[in-house]
């Protein structure tokens, strides 16, 4: 649990990293890392580094806690005339934020700031690296490429985590460095994806992206004159009556879930927010056109890539909310089968951990969490008992 922070309990709620900033995963990935490139010096490698964070729990390290100012983060985006999915609705209750309007307020703005205390803790681990690069003689001829599988919510429409169809969930970096090939400084509006990673490692190594027994998707990113840049991009979640399409061109977006059929179709020029379902509304012809187009894009998508074939049409299983009130239900726990009694008897009691965790973030209060299914999900009785005799702040 020390390495990645408390959960489930403080899994949204700001938080302190308890161990010095040298044995935090953030920086033994880094470690690891040039450790690997320092033996691979002498010959041709490919190295796949990956960090957990920014990732909750938000356990930001001291050295970089207080970096951001808390007051200064925005707020979430919400609208107020917005009709969110039943989807982002159910992942309201992820964060354990419905208390005091301006205690939320403040306690989301801390972490955001936690949130980007990680962000910033890889960055300059992700620096460590290229140092490395550049004092091995290595950078000129290396090909990195930085990028992530999802994003964070963060309270956007009332949603946390990820598995929506909203750009703060979608969007994410893809930054590509090769000094002896790529030009630097460049920003590319083109739309490009994970399938693409592997095509531009294979044209690193000068190896042909395989069409057999069919074309593979993705697209080399290397030729910084001609990028592939895509027409739509297509995301997928889930399987059965969870699962839902996602598709976006330059403009237009659309999502559509298989629970109960329903539609989002956002102008992405006009509404960069998404607030503003159209499929709400009164549409416009060329908003009824893209809708169309990009709905025949996943219906075949769907047919040729999906769990099964769906045929002309995608599938309404007609149940309202299929998914309720989530919560995280994630608790530390140890394999009886790969520890043994003597080192789990060495731990650091789990109690002390969540207050020394805690213990620098004065916004984050016991006492204002759902205690009662925390303790129903495993966590400690004991702690609750103490919270609520008064004993603890």
């Amino acid at each position: 649990m020390l390495q990645h922070g408390v959960r489930h309990l403080l899994y949204h709620q700001p938080q302190r990293s308890v161990l010095p900033e040298e044995h935090t995963g953030n920086h033994w990935v880094a470690d690891r890392t040039i450790e690997f490139l320092r033996a691979h010096a002498g010959r041709p490698f490919f190295l796949w580094s990956s960090w957990i964070a920014p990732h909750p729990p938000f356990n930001a390290v001291d050295k970089w806690a207080e970096f951001y100012d808390a007051e200064r983060m925005p707020l979430p985006l919400e609208h107020p005339d917005e009709v969110v999915s039943a989807h982002a609705l159910a992942m309201r209750h992820l964060a354990d934020v419905d208390a005091n309007p301006e205690r939320k307020a403040r306690r989301v703005r801390r972490m955001k700031a936690c949130y980007y205390a990680q962000v910033s803790h890889i960055d300059e681990n992700i620096g460590r690296i290229l140092a490395a690069l550049d004092e091995l003689g290595l950078a000129d001829d290396t090909l990195v490429i930085l990028t992530a599988d999802h994003g964070e919510m963060l309270g956007d429409h009332g949603a946390w985590q990820k598995s929506c169809g909203y750009e703060g969930a979608w969007a994410i970096p893809m930054l590509l460095r090769w000094p002896r090939r790529l030009p630097r400084g460049q920003r590319r509006r083109e739309l490009v994806t994970l399938l693409d990673v592997l095509p531009t490692c294979l044209d690193a190594c000068a190896v042909p992206y395989p069409d057999f027994p069919v074309a593979l998707p993705g697209a080399s990113l290397l030729d910084s004159d001609h990028l592939p840049g895509h027409d739509v991009v297509i995301g997928e979640e889930y399987t059965g009556k969870h699962r839902y399409l996602a598709i976006r061109d330059e403009r237009y977006k659309l999502v559509y879930w298989f629970h109960n059929g329903s539609e989002e179709l956002f102008d992405l020029v006009s509404d960069p927010h998404e607030f503003h379902n159209l499929t709400r509304t009164s549409m416009s012809p060329e908003a009824r056109q893209a809708r169309d187009r990009l709905y025949a894009r996943i219906v075949a998508f769907e047919n040729t890539n999906g769990p099964e074939p769906v045929g002309e049409k995608l599938p309404d299983f007609g149940i309202p909310d299929p998914w309720g009130r989530r919560r995280n239900s994630q608790l530390p726990s140890w394999p009886p089968n790969l520890i043994h009694a003597n080192e789990t008897a060495a731990l650091n009691d789990f109690d002390a951990e969540i207050l020394a965790a805690i213990a620098k973030e004065p916004d984050t209060r016991l006492s204002e969490l759902d205690l009662d299914f925390w303790v129903g999900q495993g966590g400690s009785a004991r702690l609750v008992e103490r919270l609520r005799r008064g004993e603890l702040p």
